[in-house]
């Protein structure tokens, strides 16, 4: 499977996820760990399609990618609830994120 591939299904889920919450569909499973194992190959999936555009063959290399997921995590699971009381400390949410990064940066992008 590659990139765009991962991109396409991670994107169809959260969209499907997010359309199952709005008709008050809930899975505590899904709901805890769907957005955060789809989210970066949905967005550095649409990050690296736009640019494609315009550079031809580009990639976004692995070091960037975990760093970004790296941030994301810090950001989303330790910085923003205490601020933000929608939001709650998961330390399996890091381990969503990661995972979600590491599918995403096995494959090749076409």
């Amino acid at each position: 499977m590659n990139r765009k591939n991962v991109w396409i299904i991670s994107s169809v889920c959260f969209l499907l996820h997010q359309t199952l919450i709005y008709y008050h569909f809930s899975n505590s499973f899904l709901d805890s760990y769907l957005d955060p194992l789809v989210f970066i190959p949905t967005l550095l999936g649409s990050i690296e399609y736009l640019i494609a555009f315009f550079v031809a063959n580009f990639r976004i290399k692995k070091i960037p990618i975990f760093t970004y997921t790296g941030i994301t995590a810090i950001m989303f699971e330790f910085i923003i609830p205490n601020f933000d009381h929608r939001f709650t400390a998961d330390i399996y949410d890091c381990f969503a994120y990661f995972f979600g990064a590491h599918i995403y940066t096995r494959n090749t992008f076409i």
